[in-house]
């Protein structure tokens, strides 16, 4: 097994950092987003940032920023093939991931052949969503999922139950 330069692994299985600057900077990039705007979308920019509101300006240079603080989650649709953002949903940190799925696909007008998701949108409206854009829906079933649709039903089988006893039969890793 190879590690990185900046980890040795010792006899108890835990990785000792060696190199803090270059592990710092991983942890910095690992969250990083870039995006590239052309110059018709610079020309075309009215509002240029996001204000928070929550605790209040005042009481914030009054007594000091929050122990709780507030931020907003940026939702993004990309192209896989292009790498093109398609849609883009700013919500509040208490709204939930799938929450805003139907409201992005909404945004978009060309047909969608597959939605690649993670496990936060494992959820049956979220399959609906992507069942009415006759979508192939590409989210791996949470860690404790369970079957929706047992065999013994007259429906068809669910994709996702599909997925579910694929992933009994060969492993999550596989």
């Amino acid at each position: 097994m190879s590690l990185p330069q900046h980890t040795t692994k010792s006899m108890t299985s835990h990785y000792r950092i060696r190199n803090w600057s270059d592990y710092n900077a991983a942890l910095v990039s690992r969250g990083s987003l870039h995006v590239w705007l052309g110059e018709a979308v610079l020309a075309a920019w009215k509002s240029t940032d996001v204000k928070v509101y929550g605790e209040g300006e005042w009481k914030a240079r009054k007594h000091g920023i929050s122990k709780r603080r507030t931020w907003l989650k940026l939702h993004v649709d990309i192209d896989e093939e292009t790498g093109e953002i398609l849609a883009a949903v700013v919500t509040p940190n208490a709204t939930g991931d799938s929450e805003v799925l139907g409201e992005m696909l909404d945004e978009i007008d060309d047909d969608i052949e597959q939605v690649s998701a993670d496990g936060a949108y494992d959820c049956g409206y979220v399959y609906d969503y992507i069942d009415e854009r006759e979508a192939t829906a590409a989210i791996p079933p949470r860690k404790d999922a369970k079957i929706w649709l047992h065999g013994n039903r007259k429906r068809p089988a669910h994709p996702r139950d599909e997925n579910l006893r694929r992933i009994r039969q060969i492993g999550r890793s596989a």
